[in-house]
């Protein structure tokens, strides 16, 4: 997913990072689906970072594997971030096109998967940071997806 929206970053002059583990971190679940869990948070990030803005993409390998977007743009206030997870609910002054259902389809993949996502302010204090974590596949667990 990273490698097929770099070209968008790029257009924008955004740094686009992956961080990951030495090792893959594997889920259980539905390759395509998780695929467009992250397409949709990538391309958000990207469609609402400022030109010469930064993206990181990151996997995270503890108890319960995580997966997270990290931007330096504009930010959710934290009066809408539960809000841009409702099917075409678009966050006040944004002026980017689409129609608002992104975010309500990132949160139906997590469910399906049993994982959560949250959004929060990135600790450097701006922009937002989304995370996405899922159970651990269990040792007899086949895994589907590496992260």
């Amino acid at each position: 997913v990273v490698t097929t929206a770099y070209p968008l970053a790029s257009a924008k002059h955004i740094d686009l990072g992956f961080d990951t583990p030495d090792a893959p971190v594997f889920v259980q679940g539905h390759a395509d689906l998780l695929r467009e869990l992250v397409s949709n948070l990538v391309d958000n990030a990207i469609r609402y970072s400022s030109a010469n803005g930064h993206i990181t993409v990151r996997v995270l390998d503890q108890d319960a594997p995580a997966l997270q977007v990290e931007d330096d743009g504009v930010g959710i206030p934290v009066a809408e971030r539960e809000l841009v997870f409702e099917r075409f609910y678009r966050v006040i002054g944004g002026n980017e096109a689409g129609s608002g259902i992104g975010l309500a389809i990132v949160r139906e993949i997590a469910v399906r998967h049993g994982a959560t996502v949250t959004v929060t302010t990135p600790s450097g204090g701006a922009g937002t940071l989304f995370t996405v974590t899922f159970a651990r596949a269990r040792a007899n667990d086949m895994p589907d997806l590496a992260l």
